[in-house]
């Protein structure tokens, strides 16, 4: 019962998911499922890891990147609430499916860095002492959309970097069903979700550490929510980047770690976690 309660809160939270929490004994583990919440992204700053700005179209994309990330907080439901702490393999165990990508799109100093990320887990727990039980197991499967487009302005860049000005929105899309199989009680099929909006703004910047900027160091932070989504929502990344090439083209490898809050309470249900782990990426990027 741990294991699903874990699983269907980690769903939502981002990184890879964030949990949910139940009532009693046998639909206790429903509730979990309803009251997930899902992650964020800001592997946009590992976006920097491309061409500097110029008077042409500049695109930099990285296809998938990588985010070992651990869940810790509290959630809750109906007035309950619970700890939840779990690292990034036992959200992996359960993971079904998985995709986060990152394009950043610009010309001179303006431009539009999206970040998605998707992720897909299933898990199972049967019920089986002490007997009898309600129902006899449970199958969770859970579905998490974060889309993250914010507009950028540079306004610094120099030979030894660059510094960037964000507003956008992230936007959060959690999906979860779980299955009773009949027990003491005939099956069910409890559906659930949440999905909201989160006012953003940022900064980013990228640091070379050599003349020919192979080496650099990226950054991100941003703040949001404000009660419109989240009561409150903010997010750091850091890392080290090295420019490669890659199927002919100018790219970048990028290692760093990232942290993400997120504390909201909707219609009964609370989420205040932390998602944070190493973070792992290549960029290629495309024109000037």
């Amino acid at each position: 019962m741990r294991r699903l309660a874990i699983l269907a809160a980690l769903i939502l939270a981002g990184a890879l998911s964030l949990p949910t929490y139940a009532q009693e004994q046998g639909a206790a583990v429903a509730p979990e499922a309803k009251e997930s919440v899902g992650s964020s992204s800001s592997a946009s700053a590992a976006s920097q890891g491309s061409a500097g700005s110029s008077d042409g179209w500049r695109v930099t994309w990285a296809p998938s990147y990588i985010w070992f990330s651990g869940f810790s907080g509290t959630v809750g439901a109906g007035g309950r609430t619970a700890s939840v702490d779990a690292g990034f393999w036992d959200l992996a165990s359960h993971l079904n499916f998985g995709w986060s990508t990152v394009l950043d799109v610009g010309k001179g100093r303006f431009g539009v860095v999206t970040d998605l990320q998707y992720l897909h887990l299933e898990a199972d727990h049967s019920f089986s002492s002490p007997p009898p039980q309600p129902f006899s197991e449970a199958e969770a499967d859970s579905k998490l959309f974060v889309l993250d487009p914010e507009f950028y302005v540079r306004a610094v860049e120099t030979d030894r970097g660059s510094f960037d000005v964000l507003a956008g929105i992230r936007y959060w899309h959690l999906d979860n069903d779980i299955k009773f199989l009949p027990g003491l009680l005939p099956g069910v099929t409890v559906n659930g979700g949440d999905d909201w909006v989160d006012p953003i703004v940022g900064f980013r910047f990228r640091v070379n550490l050599d003349q020919e900027k192979k080496w650099f160091i990226p950054a991100k932070a941003d703040i949001g929510g404000f009660d419109a989504g989240a009561d409150l929502t903010w997010q750091v990344f850091g890392g080290i980047g090295r420019k490669v090439t890659l199927f002919g083209r100018s790219s970048a490898i990028i290692v760093g770690y990232r942290k993400i809050f997120v504390d909201r309470e909707s219609d009964g249900k609370l989420l205040k976690v932390n998602l944070s782990g190493p973070i792992f990426g290549t960029t290629m990027s495309f024109g000037q």
